[in-house]
């Protein structure tokens, strides 16, 4: 993992970059649950964020329901896609 300087920023891994993104916008998440959902937005399936994370694909899945029920217990029903639109917004298609 390589570390990154940035001005007016301690050095902080891309990681832990994009959880602190995740966190401003669900703040009831998980340290855990927003690494997964950071991951997830790149494009990892559960069983490469497992790899990464260093832990069972089950437990990224376990990760994946308990965001699903906070995010339901506060706005709604939700699913992976509407997820990852409301934290980076919705690309813009064209055909």
């Amino acid at each position: 993992m390589t570390i990154e300087v940035s001005e007016g920023f301690p050095c902080i891994t891309e990681r832990q970059r994009e959880a602190i993104k995740v966190s401003e916008v669900f703040p009831y998440l998980t340290k855990r649950q927003r690494e997964v959902l950071a991951l997830t937005a790149k494009g990892l399936t559960d069983k490469e964020v497992a790899r990464r994370l260093e832990v069972d694909h089950r437990t990224v899945e376990n990760h994946w329901e308990e965001i699903h029920r906070r995010l339901k217990d506060r706005e709604g029903p939700s699913n992976r896609i509407s997820i990852i639109y409301r934290l980076f917004g919705k690309p813009e298609i064209s055909v």
